[in-house]
């Protein structure tokens, strides 16, 4: 009786739970490195997908495949899109495990999306992405994959919202030492809420590698994406944050975006931006975002050059009355670039209302030596705040070869530099000469609030000024 009762009891919770349409999490295990497409077999990552997607609810896709590996799953054709939240788990692969190093990474990756080696040829039919989150799947996380050599994007996020990606190689051979590129590391479009990294040592990033074609290349890629998060990755350099992969036109690029974040208030939220062909980090048309405490344009220790190329952090606008503003640049290392950090351009619309404070421009991380630009800092347009009226907002600028601060252009009037460090080292004890100090060119500026400049080789005093050329 007991039993019947118990079955009765049973029966009735599925019938609730179906009235409910309650979905139960399920666990999909990969086994095999094969794809069968179109078909997809049982224990392939095209069937896990598909059974998720099919599923719905919460589910997880886990690896266990035999062999030593690493193990290289090269799909026949693009992956299926992803429309259900899913946790893709490639630290279940046994002998696998996440980051332990707090400068570095001695993560062990075991599973690899190969995208069919753009570099031989044998592109396919299709959009050439790796992993594909479409609407449905928010709150889907990717960890503990490699993923290179995708004709398109590694991972392709199309209007999911809360999707994080953490403790992965994307554009790297699974050792994470050497370059296997995809076009685009990552690529956020229209969607809120993603991660890319956390201060969490196991949820670091390398991202790098991406190759130049049809002139759009970046390792993270953001258009019309707001409150995205991008904290301890390292962007364009190898595991150890000490060499420089064969790299894209951008580190990040941020098109038509509000409240970004790069890096952050601790150290462990600090990127590793370096090693690009052209620029750092550009801000096109974004508003009310945050860039802090990110080394760009050296090594991880912060005390070598690796340089961006032309620029480290450019903040621009997008179109006619669409301008970058509202967004604060703080604490970072910008260093060994042809200019800094750059705002506005001198023929458009560009950057007002940003705020420029307690950088490091010029110099290693402690602010002692020089780790030159060209320029420090180019303004071109108006009303921007460079420093501040306590003592951290200031930035020290030093060391530049060719000058501190250049405003230039009829747009770059109204804009307060303040209280910076122009010319001497981080503690004012000593002399770290840019070319010149403080430059205007056919605009007007208010330069105020006790700077230091001094020792400039073009010119420079030992008392506050307003115009140092």
């Amino acid at each position: 009786m007991r039993n019947i009762f118990k079955n009765i009891h049973t029966k009735l919770i599925v019938i609730m739970l179906s009235s409910l349409n309650i979905v139960c999490p399920a666990t999909f295990t990969v086994t095999t490195v094969s794809d069968t497409y179109p078909n997809g077999h049982v224990g392939e990552l095209r069937w896990a997908i598909r059974q998720s997607n099919k599923l719905g609810g919460t589910n997880t896709i886990n690896f266990n495949i035999p062999g030593k590996g690493p193990f290289t799953i090269k799909p026949a054709r693009d992956l299926d899109a992803i429309t259900s939240k899913v946790t893709i788990n490639g630290y279940s692969q046994p002998k696998s495990f996440a980051n332990t190093l707090a400068n570095g990474n001695n993560a062990k990756l075991l599973i690899v999306l190969n995208g069919n080696n753009y570099k031989t040829g044998n592109a396919y039919a299709g959009t050439g992405n790796g992993l594909t989150f479409n609407h449905g799947s928010q709150g889907s996380v990717v960890t503990g994959l490699v993923i290179n050599g995708w004709i398109n994007t590694g991972i392709f996020i199309n209007s999911a919202n809360n999707i994080s990606i953490v403790g992965n190689f994307i554009g790297t051979n699974p050792q994470g030492t050497g370059e296997f590129a995809n076009q685009a590391g990552i690529f956020v479009e229209s969607a809120t809420g993603t991660v890319i990294g956390t201060p969490k040592i196991a949820d670091r990033n390398v991202i790098a590698g991406s190759f130049f074609y049809f002139n759009e290349s970046a390792c993270i890629e953001i258009s019309q994406a707001n409150n995205t998060s991008i904290q301890n990755n390292y962007i364009g350099t190898d595991k150890t944050g000490t060499v420089a992969l064969g790299n894209s036109l951008a580190g990040v690029e941020c098109i038509s975006c509000n409240n970004v974040t790069i890096g952050g208030v601790s150290p462990m939220a600090r990127n590793l931006i370096s090693g690009h062909a052209l620029i750092a980090l550009s801000l096109i048309a974004v508003t009310k975002s945050l860039v802090q405490n990110n080394y760009i344009g050296t090594d991880i220790t912060g005390s070598v050059a690796l340089s961006n190329g032309n620029m480290g952090v450019s903040i621009s606008g997008g179109g006619f009355k669409n301008s970058s503003s509202g967004n604060t640049v703080s604490n970072n290392l910008i260093s060994a670039h042809n200019i800094g950090i750059k705002l506005g351009y001198s023929d458009r619309v560009g950057a007002n209302q940003n705020i420029v404070q307690g950088n490091y421009i010029g110099t290693n991380a402690a602010g002692t030596t020089a780790l030159p630009n060209n320029y420090g800092i180019v303004v071109n347009d108006g009303s921007n705040t460079i420093g501040g009226t306590i003592a951290s907002a200031g930035n020290v600028i030093s060391g530049n070869t060719i000058g501190a601060i250049v405003l230039y252009g009829a747009l770059a009037m109204h804009n307060a530099i303040r209280g910076n460090y122009i010319g001497v080292n981080a503690n004012n004890t000593g002399d770290l000469p840019n070319g010149f100090g403080i430059k205007i060119g056919l605009a007007g500026g208010l330069i105020s609030g006790s700077n230091t400049v001094q020792n400039n080789t073009f010119g420079g005093s030992n008392t506050t000024t307003t115009l140092c050329a």
